[in-house]
């Protein structure tokens, strides 16, 4: 079977996998450029304009043009700092919503510490010790910046950082910070792989995949 994976937001992020006897197989994986919101509508036509035209990107974009059996969308988390943020949030997913129900799809949806877990995107010793290098560099400096260890300059291990690392390990990529989105859709997929579609850790995973 073959599922399309979304990581909604902006500049959303997205995977196409098929889930054979033989493991999973990346086929296509992407991150759309961002969907600006237009400045001359007001609050809160603004938003409602601005969460159509994210979904109309992610249906014309990905959606429209690829055959798939099932939908895996990362599930909304309450708590966010930036309450419009969320509302844009959202209403996209209410057009994910009404899709998915209009064209009758199986639809998965996992919440970000669920894949995170699923997928093995913890933190490793190595990662712990440097932020703790990094955290005790940065009193003694008495400022938030990057610390010199081992004669390079570095920053705190986050969460994006974790799952860009273990995307890689896990597809033989080489995706950077600025891919992030597109990790969390991969990583996602494949924690959906083992929790809804039969799939092992021990699975053999392929990349046979074009960026979009």
């Amino acid at each position: 079977m073959k599922f399309i994976v979304l990581d909604i937001s902006s500049k959303t992020g997205w995977a196409y996998f098929e889930s054979t006897p033989q493991g999973l197989v990346l086929l296509e994986r992407g991150q759309r450029p961002q969907v600006e919101m237009l400045k001359h509508f007001s609050y809160p036509l603004n938003y409602l304009n601005w969460a159509q035209n994210i979904w109309d990107d992610i249906y014309d974009s990905v959606l429209s043009r690829r055959q798939f059996d099932a939908i895996v969308i990362e599930e909304t988390a309450k708590g966010s700092k930036d309450a419009h943020a969320q509302k844009l949030l959202e209403w996209v997913h209410k057009h994910a919503a009404e899709f998915v129900v209009k064209n009758d799809v199986p639809a998965y949806y996992l919440q970000t510490g669920e894949w995170r877990q699923i997928a093995g995107c913890q933190m490793t010793k190595e990662e712990k010790k440097r932020n703790q290098k990094v955290r005790k560099g940065r009193k003694a400096l008495g400022r938030s910046s990057l610390i010199e260890i081992d004669g390079k300059k570095v920053g705190l291990v986050g969460k994006k950082h974790v799952t860009i690392r273990r995307v890689n390990e896990l597809f033989g990529l080489n995706l950077r910070v600025k891919e992030n989105d597109v990790a969390d859709a991969l990583a996602l997929g494949y924690a959906a792989y083992i929790r809804f579609f039969g799939g092992t850790p021990n699975a053999k995973i392929q990349t046979k995949e074009a960026n979009s």
